[in-house]
């Protein structure tokens, strides 16, 4: 019976350690979207993943950073947990159902008051070992930008939309 607790305790204490990581690999996501570079989510995604990793840049950039910056505000803030619903893990292959819960702020730049919202996200990940550290090789959820899977080259919309960005970012605040 001290066995079997044992087990369980360690069970609980890989399942604890895996949600740490599976915050930070999400995480990325919003922090590069406060800091407006979307280059951020590169060291989150395995390098298997890069129509993934782009359709999530293009994303990012096109449906979250351009429409904040075209009506004067940014991104400001961000919190963000997740809840593991289920894991499996072998040494090297995390699959795992997680609901990500996440609150984003944004406004003026350098104003008092800021705006914010909070939303989640049922996750189906797939986590791999790669040099070391766990990384992102897929990622499952439902959104409304379920056109960008049907992109063929996500990478090749990014230089543009790069563009109105940074016309974007040149405009003087909104007050």
């Amino acid at each position: 019976m001290v066995r079997r607790h044992a087990e369980t305790d360690s069970t609980e204490q890989r399942v604890a350690d895996m949600s740490v990581v599976i915050n930070q690999l999400l995480g990325v996501r919003w922090k590069a979207l406060v800091m407006e570079d979307e280059n951020l989510l590169d060291s989150a995604y395995s390098a298997n993943a890069a129509k993934l990793l782009n359709m999530e840049k293009v994303k990012l950039v096109k449906h979250f950073m351009v429409p904040m910056r075209t009506s004067g505000y940014k991104y400001t803030g961000h919190t963000s947990s997740v809840k593991i619903e289920s894991i499996i893990q072998t040494s090297d292959t995390v699959r795992a159902e997680v609901l990500e819960t996440r609150t984003l702020t944004w406004g003026p730049e350098g104003a008092r008051e800021q705006n914010s919202s909070q939303g989640s996200t049922r996750h189906k990940l797939t986590l791999v070992r790669e040099a070391g550290r766990w990384v992102i090789s897929s990622d499952e959820y439902d959104d409304e930008y379920y056109y960008l899977k049907n992109l063929e080259h996500p990478e090749k919309e990014l230089p543009l939309l790069h563009e109105q960005l940074d016309s974007l970012k040149a405009r003087p605040p909104k007050l």
